[in-house]
């Protein structure tokens, strides 16, 4: 299974996921910024199994 990132536009509207390679280049070229490092959130509340 391989890894994918998450990618939203200028409006914060999500588009397709990519590859951690092709984010790796968009950022080194200035081209993506980072929004936010983990796009999950749970509730507080939530109960978590184990």
């Amino acid at each position: 299974m391989q890894n994918y990132v998450f990618v939203i536009d200028q409006n914060k509207e999500p588009l397709n996921p990519i590859t951690p390679k092709r984010a790796r280049e968009l950022l080194t070229k200035q081209k993506a910024a980072v929004f936010r490092m983990y796009p999950v959130r749970y509730p507080e509340n939530a109960k978590c199994r184990n």
